[in-house]
């Protein structure tokens, strides 16, 4: 009996505390952004100098002027065979 006495107030004190965590979760989870699109492109064989400038390039610098360039990222192995199954 004297067990009751500990286990009904931290039962208790348990159930409050998970349902202030779920509550912040779906608080968080609401602000999150939603994404409409999202985009993976592969390029390969070709290095930066060689491409970026390149007048021979016009269509991938127009992108990279107007939309940005990705510029710190690595593979994760070489070959490219890793790469293709590293992605998401």
């Amino acid at each position: 009996m004297r067990f009751l006495k500990f286990l009904v107030p931290l039962l208790l004190l348990t159930v409050l505390t998970f349902a202030l965590v779920v509550n912040r979760l779906s608080v968080h989870a609401a602000s999150v952004p939603h994404y409409d699109h999202i985009f993976v492109i592969v390029e390969e064989n070709h290095d930066y100098n060689t491409i970026i400038g390149n007048t021979a390039a016009p269509t991938i610098n127009q992108l990279a002027q107007t939309y940005g360039l990705a510029t710190n990222y690595s593979g994760v192995g070489d070959p490219s065979a890793p790469n293709y199954v590293a992605m998401p």
